[in-house]
């Protein structure tokens, strides 16, 4: 995963490490870990990632 935002670093596509999907409400998510920092960062799938 490339495309990212990392709240802590307030910075885009730092990458992330980790990285576990899950649905939720129909939803598909990736959370995993900021390459940078390590905090945790959340990317949203939408039907264009597909």
């Amino acid at each position: 995963m490339h495309e990212t935002w990392c709240d802590n670093c307030q910075q885009v596509n730092l990458g992330m490490i980790e990285p576990f999907e899950y649905e939720l409400h129909g939803i598909v998510f990736i959370e995993g870990r900021c390459c940078r920092c390590g905090e945790a960062v959340l990317t949203e799938l939408t039907e264009d990632d597909f």
